[in-house]
C-alpha cells in the first residue's frame, strides 16, 4: 500500500495563500486586459508596447498603460501583504478588481 500523505498545517496555509495570490492575479490581469480590449488593444502588454510609438498620440496612450500598470499591481501588492498579515479579511475576485484605481486616459 502507498503512503499517506499528511499536509501540515503550514502546508495548508501556503497553499492557501498562493491559491489566494493565483486567483486574485488572474482577476487582475483579466481586468487590465479587457479593459485594453475595449479601448482597441489586444491586452495590457499590447498597450504598454506603445510607450515609444513615434507618433503622439500612441505614446501617450501606452505611458499611461504603463502607469495604470504599475499602479495597479503596486496596490495588488499592498492588498496581498495586507492579507497575509492579518490586517484585512481576503477580497473577492470581484472585490479586489473595484479596488483598483482607474486607468486615467490621456485627451
Amino acid at each position: 500500500m502507498g503512503q499517506v500523505k499528511v499536509k501540515t498545517k503550514a502546508t495548508v496555509v501556503e497553499e492557501s495563500e498562493a491559491s489566494l495570490k493565483t486567483s486574485l492575479t488572474r482577476a487582475i490581469q483579466t481586468h487590465m486586459d479587457n479593459t485594453c480590449v475595449a479601448l482597441g488593444y489586444d491586452s495590457i502588454l499590447s498597450l504598454c508596447t506603445y510607450a515609444t510609438s513615434t507618433i503622439e498620440h500612441y505614446a501617450k496612450e501606452g505611458q499611461a498603460g504603463i502607469k495604470w500598470r504599475d499602479d495597479v499591481w503596486e496596490l495588488s501588492r499592498t492588498i496581498f501583504s495586507d492579507v497575509l498579515a492579518g490586517n484585512r479579511t481576503a477580497p473577492t475576485r470581484t472585490q479586489v478588481v473595484l479596488e483598483l484605481p482607474e486607468l486615467i486616459w490621456p485627451t
